[in-house]
């Protein structure tokens, strides 16, 4: 599962990049402002796609310098377990899905510092900047309890009957031939569970805009995060400490003076 969505993350990368570059080789109007010229300021938003979940995040610089920028970013995105997989009641026709075995929906924000160095500048016609980084920080996951349906049996005699109630799931009494499906999505948000930890971040940075005042780029790396008290995403398995992602993002913004 995991090696798929790596494969999927990939081919979404390269089919964006390649379409990207046919697109700048199309000049409409001349660049106002040089390559030589250096924009100090800069803030790009952004959305990332990575092997556990989705994301999305805000970066900004102060660059005194071409070669090297030094990047401050805040992220926010969901954080799910390799592990999980959809399941369903048999026994009812309109029982909704559900991820068997997950105690907490997981969220992670994040706040930190890094470098982005030039490695290729891109040319005065067009084409794409590249670019090495490196970030650092701290972070907090956020773990959400799961809350399901639950089917429990009324029946008296010969007669069957069931109630459902909705009941934050517990593996040692809650199983697939009681559980109903998923409750609402908004259930839970009263017990939220912090756990700090710390990222880092490594990954290259390809610049494609058609001008220097607009940013247009693509992203992809790895991305550790590290959490002294694991995040209790599952039950029947060991949480990890370590997690260790790959992600993609498309970043769009703006340079200035």
């Amino acid at each position: 599962m995991l090696n798929r969505k790596i494969v999927t993350l990939a081919l979404l990368l390269t089919t964006i990049l390649f379409t990207g570059i046919g697109f700048t080789q199309i000049k409409v109007e001349q660049d106002t402002v040089g390559n030589s010229v250096l924009l100090t300021r800069e803030h790009s938003f952004y959305g990332m796609l990575h092997s556990n979940g989705w994301g999305f995040g805000y970066r900004k610089s102060l660059n005194d310098e071409f070669f090297k920028k030094k990047m401050f970013e805040v992220e926010f995105l969901e954080m799910c377990s390799p592990k999980q997989t959809k399941s369903v009641n048999p026994y009812f026709s309109d029982a909704r899905p559900y991820y068997y075995g997950k105690l907490n929906a997981c969220y992670i924000i994040r706040s930190g510092v890094g470098y982005q160095n030039l490695m290729n500048q891109k040319p005065y016609w067009g084409g794409i900047e590249v670019r090495y980084f490196y970030y650092a920080g701290a972070e907090v996951a956020l773990a959400k309890p799961i809350y399901l349906r639950i089917v429990n049996d009324v029946s008296t005699g010969p007669v069957v009957d069931y109630t459902i109630t909705t009941e934050r799931y517990n593996p040692d009494i809650h199983d697939i031939d009681n559980i109903y499906g998923k409750a609402s999505f908004f259930k839970g948000f009263n017990q939220i569970k912090p756990y700090p930890g710390l990222y880092g971040k490594f990954g290259f940075n390809f610049e494609y805009g058609q001008y220097n005042t607009k940013v247009v780029a693509l992203e992809a790396g790895v991305i550790v995060d590290y959490h002294p008290k694991a995040v209790p995403i599952m039950a029947f398995t060991k949480n990890p400490n370590l997690l260790t992602t790959v992600y993609i993002a498309f970043h769009f913004g703006k340079r200035y003076n």
